[in-house]
């Protein structure tokens, strides 16, 4: 992937747009996520229902945006990249012991964590 910076990244991302940045310690947020406390990790494992629960609620106050950019270091695992692709496009809950599927941020792009 192509290097750009933090302030490149600001300058680029769509307005508005929350970015996720998947760092050694877990997650960390910016622009329309500035708000959020980081997520960190479980057991040494990223948690990912945490996260699914800060961006459930971020998309409540948010519900008209749509854009995600999400940040991370090149040799991330891809299984990794696609895993928190799939948990910031959508959430699945359960209501009612009814599995839901509520969508979060669709639009998804990606970048390097300089």
């Amino acid at each position: 992937l192509p290097q750009i910076s933090e302030e490149e990244t600001a300058k680029s991302a769509p307005h508005g747009a929350l970015i996720v940045r998947l760092n050694k310690n877990g997650f960390a947020f910016g622009g329309l996520g500035i708000s959020l406390a980081p997520v960190g990790k479980k057991n040494e494992a990223y948690d990912f229902e945490t996260l699914s629960e800060r961006l459930l609620e971020l998309k409540k106050n948010h519900p008209d945006k749509d854009e995600v950019v999400l940040l991370f270091d090149p040799e991330t695992p891809y299984e990794l990249v696609i895993k928190l692709m799939d948990a910031t496009r959508e959430a699945v809950t359960k209501e009612n012991g009814k599995i839901t599927r509520k969508k979060l941020f669709p639009l998804v792009s990606v970048g390097a964590n300089t």
